[in-house]
C-alpha cells in the first residue's frame, strides 16, 4: 500500500511537469482559459500531493491529464487543417502550371547514348 501511495504521488508529481512543460512550448497556441485551466488543477494537485488523500490525489491527477490530452488534441487537429489546406494551395498552384513544363519534347533531337572512353 505505502508503495502505491509513493507511485500515485510520484505519477501526479511527473504530470505535473509535463503540463508545466506543454503549457510552455504550446503557449502561443494555447487560449488564456486552457491556461488558467491548467494553470488551476497543478496548483490545487500540488496541494493535495503535500496531503494525505491518495483518492484526491488520483482524481485531480485523472482530471490535469484530460484537459492536457485534450488541449494536445485541439493543437494536433489544428496542425492537420494546416497542413491539408497548404496541400491544397500547391495543389492548386501546381494545377495552373503547364502539365508538359517537365516533360521532355517530343521533337527534340537529342540522342541518350553511352559512350567509352579511348586513349
Amino acid at each position: 500500500k505505502r508503495q502505491e501511495e509513493i507511485e500515485i504521488r510520484n505519477n501526479a508529481d511527473s504530470l505535473i511537469y509535463t503540463s508545466e512543460k506543454t503549457l510552455d512550448e504550446l503557449k502561443d497556441q494555447v487560449s488564456e482559459d486552457e491556461k488558467t485551466k491548467v494553470e488551476g488543477l497543478v496548483a490545487e494537485l500540488r496541494e493535495l500531493i503535500a496531503g494525505d488523500d491518495i483518492d484526491a490525489i488520483k482524481a485531480k491527477s485523472d482530471e490535469l491529464s484530460n484537459v492536457v490530452q485534450e488541449i494536445g488534441a485541439k493543437i494536433y487537429q489544428q496542425a492537420q487543417a494546416e497542413a491539408q489546406a497548404q496541400q491544397a494551395q500547391q495543389a492548386q498552384q501546381g494545377a495552373g502550371a503547364d502539365p508538359n513544363a517537365g516533360a521532355k519534347d517530343k521533337n527534340d533531337d537529342t540522342i541518350d547514348a553511352d559512350y567509352e572512353v579511348k586513349d
